[in-house]
């Protein structure tokens, strides 16, 4: 009986080889497979008896081979970097959870291949849905149980594109505070004009731009002047501030006001306004052409047009209820675009603008200078900064600008921090003064000038960074968290069952799933746009692949050998 069980020992043998000459065979053909995990074989010998008292049958005690496990390697995958927004690979050991949306069943999965649906949800190739968690306005994550990460639910998206469900947009926000960095030069004189005008580059020491925003979205190219006054009782270098925007897009405005920068801020705007009689309005007043008075003026005035044509307007030709334009176009200037009162200004009546586009420009009051030095008696200006000697922000008046915006925007009310200063700060935090606008130097820089607003923006693509989140970054150049990419780990995750097409199912071998954000608990972080290769080893399978070839070929051997040996047996008889 011996010889035969040779023959089923060896059998075992080719048997256990074969199966594992097939797991190699998965694992090679899945090279190239994203999130595959190796398989490997592990083999145990068989006893054909149980113990008998104290010893075994020594005839029968040696059964052969079997495979007692084919286990898992879970071992990390290389990860490759992609040019496609929604790729991901974990760097640790998570894994991707999705539902089926067709059972409601959750599956698991190492290959990180997904992409946006119509219904701008994160999907696998079969349609399976990522799992995560919906990010708030803020970046606050929603609810504490994973679910559908939808795109199009984020608390910004605007409701009139996702009902066509064919972009994604945020809508417009305007601006309502300025950030300003700027060095300002110590050694600066005083402009050549003293009244400041942003038509005027003799009447300002620099100008720099900042982009505004209005309700609507428009955007808008402010100017930012300094203008240097002189020095306080205390020593303190003063500057005054300006801002102006172009004359065309505020109320009152045309066409032909492009290329005049009308300023705004402070009290020095006014639309609409009651002028006490006997109010002068000074040189460089802007008024613009849909503006009527409630009474003549009894004296005669200068006038200059955006042509640059100036006239002499004679004493009662602007009468009651008559706009600008008209009595402008009576005396050979432009009946269109702002206009500029010239020298020795105006001086009105009891009198209530009116008009269809009511508009009043006053010029900021400068600084009021005695040979080089402000006038200590003279109360600060709404719009100014004060320097120490060493060239630290040590006041800053600023206060909120109102403006006017045209197309039927609301008017904006945009509030400038210029820094922290060290003693009287516009937004009451007080500060180092060195932190913002600073008076050093010799020439002029514009370091950081900011605004928060901004116009409506469509999903240009999806980032996702190493915890998970995934931020959606706008044409119009937000970037805002979106949703977080949620992680399952298993007490044994070898135990999952395998379905095919990269997904894993729970078992009662694994445990159940826990679900956490990644980067907690070792559960390893997030690359966006890339995706982790097969962990086979092509080497190492080679080598085991010809180990088995070889067992295989002694078994089949020892089967060989078994069955001469048989043959001879039978022949004694003869």
């Amino acid at each position: 009986m011996g010889m035969f069980n040779s023959l089923y020992t060896s059998k075992s043998g080719m048997m256990a080889f074969s199966e594992g000459t097939n797991v190699i065979g998965n694992n090679l053909a899945n090279t190239n497979t994203i999130g595959f995990k190796s398989n490997t074989v592990l083999f145990s010998d068989v006893m054909n008896k149980a113990v008998t008292g104290s010893s075994f049958d020594a005839a029968s005690k040696f059964a052969g081979v079997q495979v007692a496990k084919i286990g898992r390697d879970m071992s990390q995958g290389q990860i490759q970097s992609t040019t496609t927004s929604t790729d991901m690979a974990i760097s640790g050991k998570g894994l991707f959870a999705l539902k089926d949306p067709l059972t409601g069943n959750t599956y698991y999965s190492r290959a990180g291949s997904f992409l946006m649906d119509k219904s701008f949800k994160l999907v696998n190739s079969q349609g399976m849905v990522l799992q995560g968690w919906q990010k708030d306005a803020t970046g606050a994550t929603i609810g504490t149980t994973p679910v559908d990460i939808d795109i199009a639910k984020f608390s910004g998206a605007d409701p009139v594109a996702l009902a066509n469900k064919n972009q994604i947009n945020i809508a417009a926000k305007a601006s309502t505070a300025v950030t300003v960095g700027s060095t300002l030069a110590a050694n600066a004189p005083r402009p050549a004009t003293p009244l400041f005008n942003a038509n005027d580059p003799t009447s300002y020491n620099f100008k720099t731009d900042v982009t505004l925003y209005d309700a609507n979205g428009t955007k808008h190219i402010a100017s930012l002047f300094f203008v240097k006054q002189g020095q306080d009782a205390n020593g303190n270098a003063v500057w005054d501030w300006h801002l102006a925007v172009k004359g065309d897009e505020v109320v009152g405005g045309s066409a032909n006001d492009a290329n005049t920068l009308i300023e705004v801020g402070g009290s020095s705007y006014a639309a609409a306004a009651t002028i006490p009689a006997g109010t002068t309005l000074p040189e460089g007043t802007m008024i613009a052409p849909g503006t009527t008075l409630s009474a003549a003026i009894t004296a005669s005035f200068t006038l200059t047009d955006h042509n640059g044509n100036s006239a002499t307007i004679p004493a009662g030709s602007w009468t009651a209820n008559s706009t600008l334009a008209s009595v402008a176009a009576a005396n050979g200037l432009s009946n269109t675009g702002f206009y500029r009162v010239g020298a020795g200004g105006l001086t009105a009546p009891a009198a209530t603008v009116g008009g269809t586009n009511p508009l009043i420009q006053l010029p900021a009051t400068a600084s009021t200078v005695t040979s080089g030095v402000v006038n200590p008696a003279v109360a600060a200006t709404a719009q100014r900064l004060e320097f120490d000697g060493t060239g630290a922000l040590v006041n800053e008046y600023a206060v909120t600008t109102a403006i006017p915006w045209g197309g039927g925007a609301t008017a904006g009310a945009v509030a400038f921090n210029f820094g922290a200063a060290t003693t009287i700060d516009a937004q009451g935090t007080t500060g180092s003064g060195t932190n913002g606008t600073t008076q050093v130097g010799s020439s002029f820089a514009a370091n950081m000038v900011t605004s928060d607003g901004y116009g409506q923006g469509t999903l240009d693509r999806l980032e996702t960074d190493g915890t998970g989140v995934i931020h959606g970054i706008f044409t119009n150049g937000r970037r805002l968290p979106l949703a977080q990419v949620a992680l399952a780990s298993f007490n044994n995750p070898t135990g999952l069952d395998r379905i095919g097409n990269s997904l894993l199912r729970e078992s009662s071998g694994s445990g159940k799933a826990t679900m956490l954000a990644p980067t907690t608990n070792s559960m390893g972080t997030i690359i966006g746009s890339g995706l982790e290769q097969s962990n086979v080893d092509l080497a190492n399978e080679f080598v085991k692949l010809i180990v088995l070839q070889r067992g295989y070929e002694a078994n089949s051997k020892s089967f060989t050998t078994t069955d001469q040996m048989l043959t001879l047996l039978a022949q004694l008889k003869r």
